[in-house]
């Protein structure tokens, strides 16, 4: 009764779910079993009704052979999973579980700050920045350099590209929670082995880094395409825009950490200092061992990212609906979309019900559940008629790119990823900041207020796309995307200003002139406050909507190897703005403003080709499951022309 009397009549009944009889004789787990003693299911009535009369991996349905449990002509569900209730508490438990591993990637890249106070070492003598004055002994194999620091977050930034690559296979071969509970494991490997085991300063500690990169990307891809899957159409926004938020949570909870390291050791008592360099001359390798200063040690913060990654890994849910962990992280679902092309029937609805906080027996459950199972039996017959011929090839990688529809979209999405990633520093690092052009130090405190920023940001992104068609002063993700490259270009705009207008006192002028550094003291403000501008432009609509716009353009059975690419291109664009930026602070102002110059244009083409053409670009939602336009529409048609993709994305 999927459809409802009215369109299935000979379907007409209530579902029901209960445990299978143990003494029936066979397990049935999953089965869904339609009952009727009126009439029997035929294909004409497929063909009429679009009921989906088989899955790729039956599971007992329409089994003729068991008794029909049937009251009064009413057919019956019967299935040995347990009834799932409505709950309002439901949805919120999915989006948080689903944002634990953009949270999970947020510590990995604020953990070089975090950590620098009592990871990171002087350049020349080794000795630890705290007590440069005395040499560390060898054995110290924490202790890295500034230029080792540099080269380890380059390696999580290549990681990180190489593991959203891997994670474009991995979601469509173990599902969307399998892969984040694969990349969580990975994850917490590198954190024990990189930091805690091996050390930063050894080969093994820059392996585990690249892990820990690994993990991180292929966590946010399959977050993002969970959080886009398992929600309904008019939440999608809402749910990715949450794993923004996450991760600038975690990012800021590390900036916090860094925050306090730098504010206990600014604040420490100098006679006690003395007083325990005279007592353990050997604990000078370690510092934070000293009992009046308390801050976060570097092996705190990795055990701490360690633990959140273990537990993603371990409470992740398995492969299939079932709850199999009482962790937060077991509230979200599989993706149904996924199950249905796997023929997992039953565990559809069940997907459906627990995203929804809705009860498995609420008609809407059963109307979106009998959309995606239609869907998936559409793509299924176009791939394999009733004869069993194959009429099409299935789906390889090398189709991105010779296949016109996916080249196209490919084509969007990686460009809307490079405005907003080649737009500027998103990412500040010790080796990517405006301080490093703009003549005054790069502090935790600079770092902290940038992540502060991008939180809000990220607030303001998640109000903006709330589910609330009541609600006022909700943008389109169109609106939302054009105000953030905007304010993206403000700031780079304010940056070269500045920098031509009122460039930087060298050090030693600023501290020997006469008017103390007055003559700057404008541009150096402006430096100061652009990328506080940056940080909440970006997060309000240019760290989301690509990501939206990548997942709805593809088609079911492209869209986990496209959202591979699409990833694995965001990350290779990050290590080139952190190493091209790097690369250019070396020559001062001239290099800043030709670095801020060169992200201007990029937020300024992304501005060109959005706001004339923005229905193309970056279409509004318009309500439809994800993958109706691809097993549907012109995109899907098997018998589809083949062009050479490559020149259309053109």
């Amino acid at each position: 009764g999927c459809f409802g009397p009215e369109r299935a009549p000979l379907l007409d009944g209530t579902r029901s779910a209960r445990r299978a009889d143990s003494s029936a004789g066979r397990a049935r787990p999953w089965a869904t079993e339609y009952r009727s003693n009126e009439d029997t299911l035929t294909e004409e009535d497929d063909a009429e009704y679009g009921i989906p009369l088989e899955t790729r991996e039956p599971r007992g349905a329409f089994d003729d052979g068991d008794p029909a449990e049937t009251r009064g002509g009413d057919a019956r569900l019967v299935s040995n999973l347990p009834e799932i209730r409505a709950s309002a508490i439901r949805p919120a438990l999915v989006v948080l579980a689903v944002a634990a591993a953009p949270f999970a990637v947020g510590l990995a890249l604020g953990y070089p700050r975090a950590s620098a106070a009592t990871l990171l070492c002087a350049e020349t003598t080794g000795a630890t920045e705290l007590h440069d004055n005395v040499q560390p002994d060898p054995s110290a194999y924490a202790c890295v350099t500034g230029a080792r620091a540099a080269k380890l977050e380059h390696l999580f930034l290549a990681g990180a590209a190489a593991g959203a690559l891997v994670c474009g296979k991995l979601v469509d071969a173990v599902g969307r929670r399998g892969a984040l509970r694969l990349a969580g494991a990975v994850s917490t490997l590198g954190w024990i082995a990189g930091e805690l085991v091996f050390g930063a300063a050894t080969n093994g500690g820059a392996l585990g880094r690249v892990l820990v990169g690994v993990g991180a990307g292929a966590a946010m891809t399959a977050s993002i395409l969970l959080a886009a899957e398992t929600a309904a159409p008019a939440s999608r926004a809402f749910a990715v825009a949450s794993t923004q938020l996450a991760l600038a949570l975690g990012l800021l909870l590390m900036h916090l950490f860094a925050l306090i390291a730098h504010t206990v050791e600014n604040n420490a008592d100098v006679d006690t200092v003395d007083a325990w360099k005279e007592d353990d001359a050997s604990a000078l390798i370690t510092p934070g061992r000293h009992p009046g200063v308390h801050r976060p040690h570097w092996r705190q913060l990795a055990l701490f990212a360690a633990a959140t990654n273990a537990c993603l890994a371990a409470g992740a849910g398995g492969v299939f609906g079932g709850e199999t962990s009482r962790f937060l992280f077991s509230a979200v679902p599989e993706s149904p979309r996924w199950l249905a092309r796997r023929g997992h029937r039953e565990d559809v609805h069940r997907a459906i019900a627990s995203a929804r906080g809705l009860s498995d027996t609420d008609p809407r459950v059963e109307q979106e559940a009998a959309r995606i199972l239609d869907d998936a039996r559409l793509e299924r017959e176009r791939r394999v008629p009733n004869d069993g011929t194959p009429r099409v090839k299935t789906f390889a990688a090398s189709h991105l790119l010779t296949r016109g529809h996916l080249s196209r979209a490919l084509f969007k999405s990686t460009v809307l990823i490079a405005v907003t990633t080649l737009g500027g520093l998103s990412l500040p690092s010790n080796t990517a900041s405006v301080a490093l052009v703009s003549g005054f130090e790069d502090t935790p405190r600079a770092a902290w207020a940038f992540s502060v920023a991008k939180l809000l940001g990220a607030l303001l992104a998640v109000v903006a796309s709330r589910p609330d068609p009541d609600g006022f002063g909700k943008l389109s993700r169109r609106v939302t995307f054009l105000i953030s490259v905007c304010g993206m270009l403000a700031a780079n705009v304010a940056v070269v200003a500045s920098l031509v207008l009122a460039p930087p006192l060298p050090l030693y002028e600023e501290k020997d002139s006469p008017t103390n550094g007055v003559p700057n003291a404008g541009g150096d403000a402006v430096r100061a406050l652009a990328p506080l501008l940056f940080a909440s432009a970006h997060a309000l609509g240019a760290a989301t909507t690509p990501w939206l716009v990548a997942a709805e353009a593809f088609p079911f059975a492209a869209r986990g190897a496209a959202m591979g690419l699409v990833a694995a291109a965001h990350w290779s664009f990050l290590l080139d703005v952190h190493s091209g930026f790097g690369a250019a602070a070396a020559y001062g102002t001239a290099g800043g403003v030709g670095a801020f110059s060169v992200f201007g244009l990029a937020c300024a083409a992304g501005v060109s080709l959005v706001a004339p053409r923005g229905q193309t670009l970056v279409p509004d939602a318009d309500g439809v499951a994800l993958e109706r336009a691809g097993a549907r529409g012109k995109a899907g048609n098997a018998d589809q022309k083949r062009t050479i993709g490559i020149a259309q994305g053109f």
